[in-house]
């Protein structure tokens, strides 16, 4: 199926590319044992910006894939990433995502998870097989990090109280990661230099921050029936956000009576509204803000003048999420 990929503006070459990726996407799963095509169907079936695999492409070449092997590692990428919201989708119950009913939803979470597992297990064998050496320590460390991120937030279940520097620390790890490892196998199969590598690795790392803070922002200011899942439902999950976060920092009257175990849950509703009427929603999107242009500046550094302007034109569509 063709996609438009308005986020890219004019950038034909990297939206054909990424067509291309959806295409091996559709071909590795077809190609994929029978006993659990469909259960892979149902994960593939609505891919999103595929803003990783992008990210990858610029850093590799401008974005595009001039070989086979680029875009073999830009699905193994997308198909990582797939992997993990599979397994996410256990933890967090989803009967969702993308407002498409979740193979959680319709098969139980051991099939989500066995499913997830084979998505994981074939991203690495297709990375192995194309991704430079160097590149392993980067991604399994990429990988350790995201779980560890992942059991922390599940440890901290209901706890309110984390700092920023916790929230940032969790984030880099479950999102922001996978965005930094994307940039720098881009950068290492593109023949950049050990300082450019790591420049792009940085950029990616302030791009997923970014791409967390702002989702988490939604959570508070966004509708349920454009975003495919509830409104409110990180608050309602036990799962503190930067909003909640700088909200508590500043002492908010009234807010630490409305967080009281085990009435949290009860009063999400009216948490999100002093939240949302305080300004910590612009507030946090401030802090997204930065994150942008840190990112921004390290691209113009590092992207040559074409894959810049591409890059330009993902980052605005970032910022014009609406509020």
């Amino acid at each position: 199926m063709s996609r438009s990929f308005t986020y890219l503006g004019e950038g034909a070459a990297l939206k054909a590319s990424l067509q291309q990726v959806i295409q091996k996407i559709n071909e590795l799963v077809q190609e994929s044992p029978s006993l659990i095509r469909g259960d892979l169907e149902v994960l593939t079936q609505r891919t999103g910006k595929l803003l990783r695999p992008a990210l990858f492409l610029l850093c590799a070449d401008g974005g595009e894939g001039k070989n086979d092997d680029l875009i073999t590692v830009a699905a193994s990428i997308e198909l990582l990433h797939i992997a993990t919201l599979a397994h996410d989708d256990v933890l967090d119950k989803a009967l969702k995502r993308r407002g498409n009913v979740t193979l959680y939803s319709k098969e139980g979470a051991k099939r989500a998870i066995l499913a997830g597992d084979y998505l994981l297990s074939l991203s690495l064998r297709l990375s192995s097989t194309f991704f430079d050496v160097s590149l392993v320590p980067s991604m399994t460390s990429s990988l350790e990090r995201l779980c560890l991120s992942e059991i922390d937030q599940d440890s901290g279940f209901g706890n309110f109280h984390i700092n920023r520097d916790q929230y940032f620390e969790r984030i880099r790890g479950k999102t922001a990661e996978l965005f930094g490892l994307s940039c720098r196998s881009g950068a290492v199969l593109g023949g950049k230099s050990l300082e450019v590598q790591n420049e792009l690795y940085n950029m990616g790392i302030d791009f997923g921050m970014a791409f967390q803070i702002r989702d988490d922002v939604l959570d508070y200011t966004g509708e349920s029936r454009k975003m495919g899942k509830p409104a409110g439902n990180d608050l309602r999950e036990g799962i503190p956000t930067l909003p909640l976060i700088l909200a508590v920092e500043d002492k908010l009257s009234g807010l630490e009576f409305l967080l009281r175990k085990p009435f949290w849950r009860v009063n999400a509703g009216l948490i999100r509204n002093r939240i949302l009427s305080a300004g910590y929603s612009q507030k946090a999107d401030e802090i997204s803000g930065q994150y942008i242009q840190n990112s921004l500046v390290l691209a113009e550094k590092s992207l040559s003048k074409e894959a810049f302007e591409q890059y330009r034109h993902i980052l605005d569509s970032l910022r014009k999420i609406p509020q």
